[in-house]
């Protein structure tokens, strides 16, 4: 009460009930109340609470021991102006004595940790949370998906931690994903991927980058390593490789486009590979690279071109700067 262990309360020996209480001065939020108790300690005793000091509520009923330091946890958080000890039982024939009576005002909270919907562990406010190595690729914080934990990394809880954990990573070309953007002064070759984790959930998360490495077939198996590096001596330039972000993601079907624009006619015959890649960032800046298989799509600008112009009802639909496009292009096509 005074903060002193030098001074105590006492009530009159050999009486029962007796009560002592604080008055807060206005209504106080509180969920722990404690103790430091003389040889005179109370043996039963509630702990209640009021609003005018004499219409008293009972939160909480304890039995002791001959303990002298006593900490209660309530079950919930109370609100109110006064807050009481009132014993019934003393636990020895003199009256009722304490040093001290303290009342926690919002005291340390706990909060669960929770995994793929499973609670794993209750830990206090600050407590650390080390991130299980169950899976590698990492967990995604549920309540800010923007957040990537990787395996190992010590989270200080201030909070209810839900967490999802990423089991796989799925990233494939789609097949009929090519297509050719119809301009004679701007040609481009776009391709089409699909990204999704835990077998077909798109998610939509600056912690996830989508994109894809676009790069001619024969300098794809002649000049790029398998982790898409090109190999030494050999120069790149965006007409022979380029990889690129995807700034559109459809986070419904898990589907991304990428391209290259402005590309020139003696690349129109060349077939070109597309790999699309995810990368996961982490919250300590780390990163990792998961990537389509190899042999994902292999198209040509003259390809597309020349299989526009066999769809007869297709072709005849497009405008005639999009016809002259397709007849030029298809013009490469061996």
């Amino acid at each position: 009460v005074d903060g002193k262990t030098g001074t105590r309360w006492e009530s009159t020996h050999g009486v029962d009930p007796q009560w002592y209480y604080i008055d807060f001065g206005t209504p106080t939020a509180f969920d722990t109340v404690g103790f430091i108790w003389e040889g005179a300690y109370a043996k039963q005793y509630v702990i209640q609470v009021s609003d005018d000091a004499e219409n008293w509520t009972t939160i909480q009923y304890v039995t002791a021991t001959s303990n002298k330091t006593v900490q209660i946890p309530l079950d919930q958080t109370y609100t109110s102006r006064y807050v009481r000890m009132a014993g019934f039982k003393r636990g020895t024939t003199y009256g009722y004595s304490f040093y001290e009576m303290g009342v926690w005002l919002n005291a340390e909270e706990t909060h669960e940790v929770v995994i793929d919907g499973e609670t794993i562990e209750t830990l206090d406010e600050g407590d650390q949370f080390t991130v299980p190595s169950t899976y590698e690729l990492g967990y995604i914080d549920d309540n800010d998906n923007n957040k990537v934990y990787k395996p190992g990394t010590k989270i200080v809880v201030t909070d209810d931690l839900s967490l999802t954990s990423i089991k796989t990573v799925n990233v494939s070309s789609k097949q009929n994903g090519a297509s050719v953007r119809l301009s004679i002064d701007n040609p481009g070759l776009a391709f089409e991927a699909h990204a999704d984790i835990n077998d077909d959930k798109p998610i939509f998360s600056s912690a996830f980058v989508y994109g894809m490495v676009i790069a001619p077939e024969d300098y794809y198996y002649s000049y790029l390593n398998e982790n898409l590096v090109p190999t030494a001596n050999k120069s790149v330039t965006a007409d022979i490789q380029i990889t690129k972000e995807s700034d559109f993601y459809n986070a419904e079907e898990g589907v991304y486009k990428c391209g290259i624009m402005k590309m020139r006619d003696y690349n129109f015959a060349r077939t070109f590979i597309s790999r699309a890649y995810t990368t996961i960032k982490y919250t300590d800046g780390s990163s990792r690279t998961i990537y389509s298989e190899k042999n994902s799509l292999t198209r040509s600008v003259a390809l597309l071109a020349w299989a526009i112009s066999n769809n007869t009802d297709y072709y005849n639909s497009l405008p005639a700067d999009q016809k002259a496009a397709v007849d030029y292009f298809k013009g490469f096509y061996n």
